[in-house]
């Protein structure tokens, strides 16, 4: 098994880091996808940790049942439970989109800019949020078809805990269940201050 928590920094890996965005960058690219009037689409990549190439030699024992008992085995490729998986799946992400001219901006590693596909690319772990032209957008996960299994979503409903309401001229952001969760976990959960959270404030 992999026994990622008897990794020794220095030896077995050098840096962990996992590719999050932040919560404002997603917002200010939503925003602007609605100024500019682009298309917002989500794709998940499958298994997107075991795509990672690993930098160091890691050796560990194979699972039970597998016809390998008394062998050790050296990776070649991540696997859950290392402690490097998030940063080596991040470095090959943004190898396959720096072929397509993508660049990760300096106020967040995770949005990446591309000024040949006017595209913007919003990544938290294996989530990828696009913003851009349907055409290009489709460009670009044509590509990334070539190199990882993906799954695309269209349209936003649902992103980082947050649900996306579509309406006539604008977004709503909603974070409905989270605040449910948080007045649960108090015992602040009863019907008269959800009335007071969910009910508008009228208009003066």
């Amino acid at each position: 098994m992999t026994k990622g928590y008897s990794q020794v920094e220095g030896l077995d890996y050098d840096e962990t880091f996992a590719p999050m965005t932040r919560y404002d960058s997603l917002r200010l690219i939503i925003a602007l996808a609605l100024h500019l009037g682009l298309d917002i689409s989500q794709a998940d990549i499958k298994s997107a940790c075991l795509n990672g190439d690993l930098n160091e030699e890691v050796w560990m024992m194979p699972p039970p049942g597998i016809g390998l008992d008394g062998k050790v085995l050296c990776l070649l490729k991540s696997l859950y439970g290392l402690k490097q998986v998030p940063l080596v799946w991040f470095e090959r992400l943004s190898s396959a989109l720096a072929e397509l001219g993508f660049l990760s901006c300096s106020f967040d590693p995770c949005v990446f800019i591309s000024p040949d596909y006017n595209v913007i690319i919003v990544v938290y772990v294996d989530d990828i949020t696009t913003v851009g032209r349907k055409s290009d957008v489709r460009k670009v996960y044509q590509h990334l078809t070539k190199h990882f299994t993906i799954t695309i979503k269209e349209g936003l409903s649902y992103l980082l805990g947050i649900e996306i309401l579509h309406t006539a001229t604008s977004l709503e952001l909603r974070q409905t269940q989270y605040i449910t969760n948080i007045l649960t976990h108090f015992g602040w959960k009863t019907a008269g201050l959800f009335l007071l959270l969910s009910t508008p404030k009228p208009p003066l």
